[in-house]
């Protein structure tokens, strides 16, 4: 009897989009601010393995330019965001806000210069293989200006 095979892949791990955001991701943004520790006016900030958008609506509370970063996958796949069966990439394009929200895949952002004041990497180092997380890591600091946060 042939065996089937199964594909594990990180992007099933994602939480849905109407789950719970993590209780530290609020007020650590609160913190950061609070302090002045980032000091631009327009602040750009990245969201690398943005999942299912589960903190997109508390990133956009607070942040003006937003870059959601996950596999080609993931932000092409068929889920269920918020209700309704989309893309990601179909779900930003239309949302309506004054904020600028870009969509790119883990490849469009290490090979990226976005100047960003934070990199936020939520649930997402324990699911990935060493190798991916290394280069989160490293494209994550090639894309931070210099004093922002990961």
């Amino acid at each position: 009897m042939a065996q089937k095979k199964i594909k594990i892949s990180p992007e099933y791990s994602a939480q849905p989009s109407v789950a719970k955001p993590n209780s530290l991701l609020e007020i650590a943004i609160q913190y950061i601010l609070n302090k002045n520790l980032v000091r631009s006016k327009l602040l750009k900030i990245a969201d690398y393995g943005c999942g299912r958008l589960r903190h997109f609506h508390i990133f956009l509370k607070y942040f003006d330019v937003i870059y959601l970063v996950d596999t080609e996958f993931q932000l092409s796949r068929l889920i269920k965001l918020f209700g309704k069966k989309t893309t990601i990439k179909q779900y930003i394009a239309n949302i309506k806000t004054s904020k600028k929200i870009e969509v790119l895949n883990n490849y469009e952002f290490e090979s990226s210069k976005l100047n960003l004041d934070i990199v936020f990497s939520i649930a997402v180092f324990d699911v990935v293989p060493p190798k991916t997380r290394t280069n989160m890591i490293k494209s994550s600091y090639e894309n931070l200006k210099k004093g922002g946060f990961l």
